[in-house]
């Protein structure tokens, strides 16, 4: 998925440079189909409803009110993680050439970016999991890192800035953290996959219906303040995780969310340790 949208912009651009019929973008697409019919004709299911003991064992303690908690705070991060995706897509090329005056070439070029950055995210996030990194630890630190990127690329007028973060921004949000919460979630009821995931993926399929139409009324205004919508929704989003992750804590609340504060807090400040760094 990441990798068609790396490569749908470019063709897109090349097109209009070329001045030749769009069509060929949807013939294209086309012959993916057709290709996929056939790569998916031998694929096999997995193992039904596999119980993660370990995961299980380590979460025993956990009340049903917080695993409640946490099952909401994660099935509304489906959609706020899929909505920050889709504004991000539709709009970014559109804000950068109107509001920040880049070429159309860089503008699309911010998708481009965003969609090796997206790559990029699922290999290393793979890496991590394999060395058994907790999933909502990594959930935390993608999520406040993607905040800050979406950030920057709503409010930098450099070009070389503005394409870092965009990079970064599809690193840490398009990474697979969407898919590592509903792994989250299937741990948590591994007897109820079919109707986890169906929740899941219907929450951001509201995203899918919704988004247009808010980003839309706002575009009416001004591309800015759908950026900044982009923004709003992710802070919810990292506010979820972390939630979610108190939430499953086998401590108690209060001190996991001292944790969690801590964290945060050292993460932020050796930021600003940095960039005082560079400034002297």
């Amino acid at each position: 998925m990441s990798l068609g949208e790396f490569i749908l912009p470019l063709v897109i651009a090349m097109l209009e440079t070329k001045s030749l019929w769009f069509g060929w973008s949807f013939i294209g697409t086309l012959l993916v189909l057709v290709a996929n019919l056939f790569i998916l004709r031998g694929v096999t299911f997995p193992e039904i409803n596999h119980v993660d003991e370990a995961f299980i064992e380590s979460h025993e303690k956990v009340s049903r009110g917080r695993k409640v908690m946490a099952t909401i705070s994660l099935a509304i991060y489906g959609y706020t993680t899929m909505a920050i995706m889709i504004l991000f897509t539709q709009w970014i090329s559109m804000f950068a050439t109107d509001n920040l005056g880049y070429s159309s070439l860089v503008s699309h070029g911010l998708l481009s970016l965003y969609s090796i950055g997206s790559i990029s995210g699922v290999i290393f996030n793979f890496g991590l999991l394999k060395m058994k990194i907790s999933e909502t630890r990594l959930l935390i630190v993608m999520n406040s890192l993607s905040l800050l990127a979406i950030f920057v690329v709503s409010h930098s007028t450099a070009v070389l800035v503005t394409l870092i973060a965009a990079f970064a921004f599809g690193f840490t949000a398009a990474g697979g953290v969407m898919q590592i919460a509903l792994n989250v979630l299937l741990k948590m009821f591994p007897k109820h996959k079919g109707i986890i995931t169906g929740t899941y993926f219907t929450f951001g399929s509201i995203a899918t219906f919704t988004i247009p139409i808010v980003t839309g009324w706002l575009s009416k205004t001004n591309i800015q303040l759908v950026m900044n919508f982009d923004v709003m929704i992710e802070l919810v989003g990292t506010a979820l995780v972390i939630l979610a992750a108190v939430s499953l804590s086998s401590k108690g609340i209060v001190q996991a969310a001292r944790r969690m504060l801590v964290g945060l807090s050292r993460l932020g400040a050796g930021i600003v340790s940095n960039d005082q760094t560079k400034d002297n």
